[in-house]
């Protein structure tokens, strides 16, 4: 933004706006849109230089928000308009993180849904920007869990998030790191396929399998007789494959059908009152916002 004031660098400018692009490449573009939601009614007209970016809609904002620093005395008011929801939310930690008076706001037009982050250095007060809404839309309250005490006393946030990201990588759920601080990790996570259900049978039956047929180790220490096992072994090896196989056709007849992420939503681990807290809250997905409470 500096070049606006090559000319003349004592011009000042009330306000500058933003749409940036929204996407990191061309495969973000495309499953944008879930083929269950109906086509637009609008003509798609933007360009791949209009559309793409490295680092997509967020760290092109977040750049904006570095260069804002250096020209905060010339240009008055920052805004931008976005086009993910978890874009705003982090963009909005960025910035209360570093002190900056800020606003948002939502634009619902038909069935697209925008919104649009402002900032200012100056001593304005942005809250009237946005105008009052009679009826609000009722906010998503995020799911929170604390970690027990005895697990928080000799561990950092560093330990929490490698836990953390071992349950998470068990299940097979994604994960990608937006913001790290001191006393807070955000991130995101997809999970395409449900494999957090039924575990508690999953765990029995696994243990089941690993552990010796107990019944068969107390007749042969009473008896003392000698017992074939072969067969008894052949079946427990046969029984193993046929429920290892069960469940690998079970998850891949899942991710067949399920394309689409199952669950997406944004992941919080903060350290407030010495206590780690892991706040979830649903962005997408088609199993619904109870998707973030079947996981936890």
């Amino acid at each position: 933004m500096e070049f606006l004031f090559a000319d003349d660098k004592y011009k000042i400018l009330q306000f500058c706006m933003c749409n940036p692009p929204f996407y990191t490449n061309f495969e973000e573009l495309c499953e944008s849109r879930s083929p269950a939601r109906p086509p637009p009614k609008n003509a798609f007209t933007g360009s791949p230089q209009e559309l793409i970016t490295e680092g997509g809609e967020m760290e092109f904002c977040r750049k904006m928000i570095e260069e804002s620093k250096k020209l905060k005395d010339k240009i008055l008011i920052f805004t931008t308009m976005l086009g993910q929801k978890y874009s705003l939310k982090v963009l909005l930690l960025d910035l209360k993180a570093e002190g900056i008076k800020h606003t948002s706001t939502e634009f619902c037009q038909g069935r697209v849904t925008r919104w649009g982050l402002a900032w200012t250095y100056q001593n304005y007060d942005l809250s009237k920007l946005v105008p009052f809404r009679e009826k609000a839309r009722k906010k998503t309250i995020p799911i929170t869990f604390v970690v027990p005490e005895a697990d928080t006393a000799s561990n950092t946030m560093e330990k929490v998030f490698e836990k953390l990201s071992r349950f998470l990588n068990d299940l097979n759920i994604t994960k990608n790191v937006l913001t790290k601080r001191k006393n807070e990790i955000c991130f995101e996570m997809t999970a395409f396929t449900n494999t957090w259900s039924n575990q508690r049978r999953k765990r029995r039956l696994q243990k089941k399998l690993e552990s010796p047929d107990s019944k068969r180790a107390k007749i042969e220490e009473t008896s003392n007789l000698e017992i074939d096992t072969t067969e008894t072994s052949e079946e427990l090896v046969q029984q193993r494959s046929q429920t290892s196989e069960s469940l690998r056709l079970e998850v891949k007849e899942e991710s067949l059908f399920e394309k689409n992420p199952l669950c997406h939503a944004m992941v919080r681990l903060v350290l407030r009152d010495n206590k780690y807290c892991i706040n979830m809250e649903y962005i997408s997905g088609d199993a619904g916002k109870d998707g973030p409470h079947q996981i936890v």
